[in-house]
C-alpha cells in the first residue's frame, strides 16, 4: 500500500477502513476472496457460503450422481464469472480443439 492509500484509509470511517482493507487484501491474495466459509448440502442442492458474505447455490440434475467436487467447482465458476451463462459463454469462446499431429 503506498502512502496515499495508507493516508486515505487512516482518515476514513471504520466501516470504510474495513471495506478498504478487504479490497486490498483480496487484490493481493485473491484466494481469500474465493475461500469458502461453509459448504452446505441440502437434497440435490449445494450452497457455498463465501468469505465475503455472499453465497452461491448450485442444483444437481436428478439423473446425475452426487459429486461434491463438481458442485463446488460449479459454484466457484459462477462466483468468478457472475452467472452460469457467463461461465458457459466464456468456456465456449475460449475452448479450441488441438489438431492431431
Amino acid at each position: 500500500m503506498n502512502n496515499f492509500e495508507l493516508f486515505a484509509v487512516q482518515s476514513a470511517s471504520s466501516a470504510f477502513q474495513e471495506a478498504a482493507a478487504r479490497y486490498f487484501r483480496n487484490a493481493v491474495n485473491p484466494s481469500e476472496r474465493f475461500a469458502p466459509n461453509r459448504i452446505l448440502k441440502s437434497g440435490n442442492r449445494t450452497i457455498v457460503f463465501w468469505s465475503d458474505g455472499t453465497k452461491t447455490i448450485v442444483k444437481r440434475a436428478e439423473d446425475e450422481p452426487d459429486n461434491d467436487y463438481a458442485a463446488f467447482t460449479a459454484a466457484l465458476g459462477i462466483k468468478i464469472f457472475g452467472s452460469n451463462s457467463a461461465l458457459r459463454r466464456t468456456i465456449k469462446r475460449k475452448t479450441t480443439v488441438q489438431a492431431k499431429k
